[in-house]
């Protein structure tokens, strides 16, 4: 994976179980010397070319090979942006895999029938949230490059532009919005190299910071790559410069990974929860 020569995916999110992890219903089942497991998820990036994919159920995370029997990518969908997603939905039936496919693996213990939303809650889902701490990190770095790239386009087209007999960029209407962008820039740079050290130092307490970076970089990146495209006029909704396509691809970073609202509640979750302990 690491030398590009086989593709994988992350398979968290499931039709029932977006933002609401608990809700997992994908099951691993001890079966001998492995497992089996059960599951369908959907909105997977790489889903449908995946060579391997780190499935998690409601017990556990496990490697799962594609050419297993009993997996089926179902489709793959069309998007509005980040056209090289390959964001598949699979179905895995019956699939069995090898003691040494899992990655960490929880008893059930005493299960409860299904019964509308009174679902119990996924035992292995506190594991989840430290796994999403630094997708989140990633996701607002790559809202920091494509913001960066936007602005750069922006930036040189204001010097070729004329209008009124001199450049765009003489005027302040323009100007001032290439400043706001670039502090915006400096802002989500800072936020995303801090993040990232204090994933190293200790992931267990860096989730609030997370979601507070993803937030601000998603929502302060997608701003840049629209006032970017304001800078090109008319000629910027046309193809003819890629802002029109890194407005469409910046969208989806404030809804995967955790939407905004998410983010938003684990940042508010956890500053109470300071507030009681003192911090």
């Amino acid at each position: 994976l690491v030398k590009g020569e086989k593709i994988g995916a992350f398979c968290y999110t499931e039709p029932e179980a977006g933002s609401d992890l608990g809700r997992m219903r994908a099951t691993a089942v001890k079966d001998g010397d492995g497992y089996i497991i059960n599951a369908e998820k959907r909105f997977i990036t790489n889903g449908s070319i995946a060579d391997y994919m780190l499935v998690y159920t409601r017990n556990g995370a496990f490697i799962v090979e594609a050419d297993r029997e009993g997996f089926e990518v179902e489709r793959e969908y069309k998007l509005m942006g980040l056209h090289g997603l390959h964001l598949g939905h699979l179905l895995f039936n019956q699939v069995w895999i090898p003691q040494e496919n899992a990655i960490f693996y929880v008893e059930e213990a005493g299960k409860k029938e299904d019964k509308g939303d009174e679902r119990e809650r996924a035992p292995a889902v506190d594991m989840f949230g430290l796994m999403l701490a630094p997708e989140r990190a990633y996701i607002a770095a790559e809202a920091l490059g494509v913001s960066r790239a936007a602005f750069q386009t922006a930036l040189k087209y204001s010097r070729e532009r004329v209008q009124f007999k001199k450049p765009i960029c003489e005027f302040e209407a323009i100007s001032f919005k290439l400043a706001d962008m670039a502090t915006a820039i400096r802002a989500m740079r800072l936020m995303v190299v801090q993040t990232v050290r204090e994933l190293q130092d200790n992931l267990f307490k860096a989730a609030k910071r997370a979601a507070m970076t993803k937030l601000f970089c998603v929502t302060q990146g997608f701003d840049t790559c629209n006032e970017a495209l304001q800078v090109l006029g008319g000629i910027g909704y046309t193809t003819d410069y890629p802002v029109e396509r890194y407005v469409r691809d910046i969208r989806l970073l404030g809804i995967g990974g955790g939407t905004n609202e998410m983010m938003r509640y684990v940042i508010q979750r956890d500053l109470y929860k300071e507030l009681v302990k003192g911090d």
